[in-house]
């Protein structure tokens, strides 16, 4: 009788397994009902690749009622400073539900960059698909922070209801990076 290998198995699992969580990372994010309007924010939860990133309110609402009234941000810091240095813009157009990718720049005009998917998840929620190829990263960075803004101007928001969640931007890891290929050299 032959012995069983279960080393090799085992190590590629052990090998494979932080890729497989890095690339399933999933963060949840909760938020006090703490802001009157459609859109105080209960719930962020961010999955997969590209990147999705799912807002639930405490109310419901229906992309007519936001129409002009509503939007939802999500804002990302990839390079270098302080300073969040682009934002998804999450808006309704009575119907449904539309998204930009925008460079938040400090000393010049914000310009598009790509338009986004967006859609409703439910009756208080909103999914925004972000993939992280199309913004740039600094060199050297393991992680992005993100934060989520929501604003509504409408019954009970004379003036804009703003909700953040989280208070403090979520610190998230980038993940394994693939290593560059080697070029082939031309040797004569």
């Amino acid at each position: 009788m032959r012995p069983r290998l279960v080393a090799p198995p085992l190590v590629l699992i052990l090998v494979a397994l932080p890729v497989l969580l890095a690339l399933a990372s999933h963060r949840d994010v909760r938020d006090d009902n703490d802001v009157k309007g459609r859109l105080d924010l209960r719930k962020v939860s961010t999955y997969g690749r590209p990147r999705v990133w799912h807002l639930e309110t405490y109310d419901g609402w229906t992309s007519r009622r936001i129409w002009d009234r509503g939007y939802l941000l999500v804002h990302l810091d990839t390079l270098a400073g302080e300073r969040f240095d682009y934002y998804a813009l999450v808006s309704s157009n009575g119907k449904g539900m539309e998204s930009a990718l925008f460079r938040d720049r400090a000393r010049k005009a914000d310009y598009r960059i790509a338009r986004l998917r967006a859609w409703r998840s439910s009756r208080r929620g909103v999914k925004v698909k972000l993939p992280l190829g199309k913004i740039q990263i600094a060199e050297g960075r393991s992680f992005f922070r993100w934060q989520i803004r929501t604003l509504f101007t409408g019954r009970g928001c004379r003036r804009s209801c703003i909700d953040f969640a989280p208070i403090a931007p979520v610190k998230e890891p980038l993940g394994p990076k693939p290593s560059p290929t080697p070029s082939p050299s031309s040797s004569n």
